[in-house]
């Protein structure tokens, strides 16, 4: 007797009986597509049967029906219907193919295919010896026109005989314990690779997993390979190989951070007793003292020019040099002019100096412009600060007026020069061999230069030969932030160098190659940062500068020297005074442990006490 169990059965009680067919025997052969599996069906055996076609209607609104068949003379419990059966029938597909009979009734019972197919699996599952591989078989995927007439395409009754003879004939020979596998579709490849295994060499040669199963590979390697590329690419970018010598440098200054000794700045000779007239006798460096001011900026140009002469220039007159982006106007020539007995030039910036270079986007320039502005970096919104800022990195010692000129001292508008300077620092640095020297250094916001250290990163992997031999990254490193630069840079208000350095193939093909990035215009890059990862880059330290010596105001910026009170008029700062006055408390950027300027002293003045107190205080250098 067969058994329909359903959601229908408990709803139609008062469907009528009918006999069951005689079971299938084991040794039966396989249903043709016109000879249904059922022939009747009922809950007694002497009723009448109903016809196939007629049980077909009422079957084909019947959904998630569970088949189970027993023979009248069999108490066993009964075999049920694979769920593979059930689910390729339920669902055909047009890259999948399904029972004999179902396939063809899809053709000729469109509407009630489902139903059909369901039973007629059914039938050919109760049979006892159906192998394992004729399930794996009717599983074989096979490619049609999903939108031709007959769309659904399938293997002849013939090819899975076939199958079903080989599998038997394997049987026994290494194929048992493969039934687990088989209930996945990707264990059947296995199954027929087993088998393809099992006979000549060349049928292993010959063997190919199915179509379906090649192209979902496929798909898999080229999308693994292209994410492998962009892991790559992204890596190169964000950490670019660093070539000797300055790796060695960078490798030192991460996991060596405080290994230099402390640093001793040159002391300079004194002529406070030297008469001025035997000062100006002497043979002078070709120097001058430079500045960048407006028409408008000529009362703070004159504050800054009466301190610097009373101070220092006075006794030895070197010429005063002055750019602007206009013409100066006769006021601003007479007024500054009777502040010296020292030649006053007057010259106008190029208008290729200072101008919006070519390959910059103009609306990506103006988004910077809004967003800097908008987060607060200071003078982020300002067109004019990015035309300075890239004038004084890279074109202020290329003006034909500098030409006669080896070195010079940089003066700002509304500074305050505090303390008698009683010797010629531009002497005093040729005489050492020195190219930069400074005054303060400091911290600045990194929001305005975020780029700048991995574009300098580049340019270290590009040219190694650039790279000084004894460059000491070890106090612009935080080797407690994976070897970034910890943004400390030399306060380029106050800054007397070299212009030979500048005008150097290593110092302008490291501006070029900065410049070429946008960081001027797309971000805010200031010349401070640039001068000191220059001078981090392509001198020694030893021909650095520390003028502590020089008490200097600029804003609220200020460095007064503790030892020569009789030479100053300003009250002694620490020297750690001025180490994040210029980061606003809204940037995130993380401060170094220790002091910009202890970092680049580095050894004795790093050291601390038991109380995490410095054991020398700021005032004893």
């Amino acid at each position: 007797m067969v058994t329909l169990s359903s959601s229908y059965e408990s709803s139609q009680n008062s469907a009528p009986s009918l006999s069951p067919s005689p079971s299938l025997s084991s040794k039966s052969p396989l249903p043709s597509p016109s000879q249904p599996s059922f022939v009747a069906i009922g809950h007694t055996e002497s009723q009448s049967a109903l016809q196939v076609p007629k049980f077909r209607a009422i079957a084909s609104s019947v959904r998630n029906v569970t088949l189970s068949s027993r023979t009248p003379l069999n108490s066993e419990l009964p075999s049920p219907v694979t769920a593979r059966a059930t689910d390729r029938s339920r669902s055909p597909s047009p890259f999948w193919s399904g029972s004999a009979v179902s396939r063809s009734s899809l053709h000729q019972h469109s509407q009630s295919r489902r139903a059909v197919s369901l039973f007629d699996d059914a039938s050919a599952s109760s049979s006892t010896d159906l192998s394992l591989s004729e399930s794996v078989s009717s599983l074989r995927p096979i490619r049609t026109n999903i939108f031709s007439s007959s769309s659904y395409k399938t293997e002849s009754v013939e090819a899975r005989s076939n199958d079903y003879e080989e599998s038997r004939d394997n049987r026994g020979k290494g194929s048992s314990g493969l039934g687990t596998m088989a209930k996945s579709a990707p264990g059947s490849i296995l199954i027929r690779l087993q088998k393809s295994m099992l006979g000549s060499p060349s049928s292993i040669l010959s063997f190919r997993p199915t179509r379906l199963y090649t192209r979902t590979a496929q798909y898999a390697v080229v999308t693994f390979l292209g994410l492998l590329l962009l892991v790559t690419a992204i890596n190169r970018r964000s950490t670019p190989k660093i070539s000797a010598p300055s790796y060695a440098a960078l490798n030192d200054a991460v996991f060596q951070a405080h290994s230099q000794k402390a640093f001793t700045p040159l002391v300079p000779r004194s002529d406070a007793n030297v008469p001025v007239e035997v000062l100006r006798a002497r043979r002078k460096p070709k120097a001058a003292l430079i500045s960048l001011v407006r028409n408008s900026e000529l009362e703070g140009i004159e504050q800054s020019m009466r301190h610097l002469e009373t101070r220092f220039n006075h006794k030895y007159n070197y010429p005063w040099i002055f750019f602007n982006d206009v013409p100066f106007d006769d006021t601003f020539k007479a007024r500054t002019q009777n502040l010296t007995n020292a030649e006053c030039f007057y010259a106008t910036v190029p208008e290729s100096h200072w101008s919006l270079p070519k390959w910059i986007d103009e609306s990506r320039f103006i988004s910077s412009l809004e967003y800097l502005g908008a987060i607060g970096v200071g003078k982020g919104w300002m067109i004019s600060y990015r035309h300075m800022c890239r004038w004084n990195s890279g074109f202020f010692y290329k003006h034909p007026i500098l030409d006669d000129y080896d070195w010079y001292w940089r003066v700002e508008p509304d500074v305050h020069f505090f303390c008698d300077v009683d010797y010629d620092p531009f002497a005093f640095m040729e005489e050492n061999n020195l190219k930069y020297g400074f005054n303060m250094n400091i911290l600045d916001d990194a929001r305005s230069f975020p780029s700048m250290w991995r574009q300098t990163q580049e340019f270290m992997s590009e040219y190694p030969e650039f790279i000084h031999p004894e460059a000491d990254f070890s106090w612009i490193i935080d080797h407690k932030n994976d070897g970034e630069y910890n943004n400390c840079q030399f306060f380029s208000n106050f800054e007397i160098g070299s212009l030979d350095f500048f005008r150097s193939k290593t110092y302008n093909t490291y501006f070029d190659y900065i410049d070429r990035k946008g960081g001027f215009y797309y971000e805010r890059f200031g010349d401070a940062p640039l001068h000191t990862l220059a001078v981090v880059l392509f001198l020694s330290k030893r021909e650095t500068h520390f003028f502590r010596d020089i008490g200097y105001q600029h804003d609220i910026n200020k460095q007064c020297p503790a030892n020569l009170l009789n030479k100053c008029s300003c009250e002694p700062t620490d020297l750690d005074e001025n180490f994040y006055k210029l980061v606003p408390m809204e940037s995130p950027q993380k401060k170094p442990d220790d002091s910009c300027i202890r970092l680049w002293l580095g050894g004795e003045w790093l050291e601390r006490d038991d109380t995490g107190k410095y054991v020398k205080n700021g005032f004893e250098f």
